[in-house]
């Protein structure tokens, strides 16, 4: 397993004072900018993400703040930390005014990550106001291997072939006519055969409007027989993509289910995604 920090660039919400440093609001999310994940047990192969506000910070007229932010990882099992960030300072600018400041941190969970009981704790500081906030502490789970789909989320697709090749961008679940998303995930834990020892899983995506109702006569399909690629086979993971073409405003929740082939057609659902697709007037 190894584990990074991020922040979140985004915009402030509304302008408010500058006072004690906090870091409040800690929730898990389904990947970057995903919808808040309602549980804290994880699938080996999936990806941790923890976002929290960040409150208090010191901000100049150009609404620059600087911060420093480090983590751990502690094993409940082996009772020590297991990985440790060093405080990294960071700078952001609060377009938007106010001293709140989105932000993340994250590890990265491989199939042979041991399974069993984390701590991830992030330590903020605030370098020009020279204040340090009660450090943040968020426990989960992380199970035994088995067949099962992990790291869903959207990307921006190009909206034209001078975007093409470009990196994705992490896209939420909300979106408005027109755009063009695509939906990713990957599944794990599944059983090899052949002489070659390759996968063989087979992936529907069913889209359904508020009602529950799928707006689509058959769901979307998708299968793999082979690894794509030599890291995927180490890893012993697959990915899947499956476009999204968005052509009308609702809101919508998002099922993928999945079964393993080889493994007397094991299947796997994932918990339905949000969408939302709002229209621009």
């Amino acid at each position: 397993m190894w584990t990074t920090l991020a922040l979140l660039s985004t915009l402030s919400y509304a302008p408010a004072q500058a006072g004690q440093l906090e870091l409040k609001n800690p929730r898990f999310t389904y990947g970057f900018l995903g919808q808040e994940r309602k549980d804290s047990t994880f699938l080996p192969g999936d990806m941790v993400v923890l976002y929290f506000d960040i409150e208090g910070l010191k901000i100049k007229e150009d609404g620059t703040a600087q911060y420093s932010m480090g983590m751990k990882l502690f094993n409940h099992k082996k009772n020590k930390v297991v990985f440790q960030k060093d405080p990294q300072e960071l700078t952001v600018v609060n377009s938007l005014g106010g001293s709140h400041q989105p932000a993340l941190a994250l590890t990265n969970l491989f199939p042979d990550t041991e399974p069993g009981d984390y701590t991830m704790t992030v330590e903020v500081k605030d370098v020009l106001g020279n204040k340090t906030a009660k450090p943040l502490e968020q426990k989960f789970t992380v199970k035994k291997l088995e067949f099962g789909i992990v790291r869903p989320g959207f990307v921006y697709l190009p909206l034209n072939e001078e975007q093409a090749g470009a990196p994705p961008l992490f896209a939420p679940p909300l979106a408005v006519p027109g755009q063009n998303l695509m939906l990713h995930f990957t599944t794990v834990g599944f059983t090899e055969a052949g002489e070659k020892n390759e996968p063989k899983v087979s992936v529907e995506v069913v889209i359904q409007d508020e009602n529950g109702t799928p707006v689509l006569p058959k769901p979307i399909p998708g299968k793999a027989e082979r690894y794509p690629d030599d890291n995927a086979r180490k890893l012993k993971v697959l990915p899947f993509q499956v476009p999204i073409q968005v052509n009308r405003s609702g809101k919508f929740k998002i099922v993928i289910r999945a079964k393993d082939e080889n493994n007397s057609g094991k299947t796997a659902t994932f918990p339905p995604l949000d969408l939302t697709v709002v229209e621009v007037k």
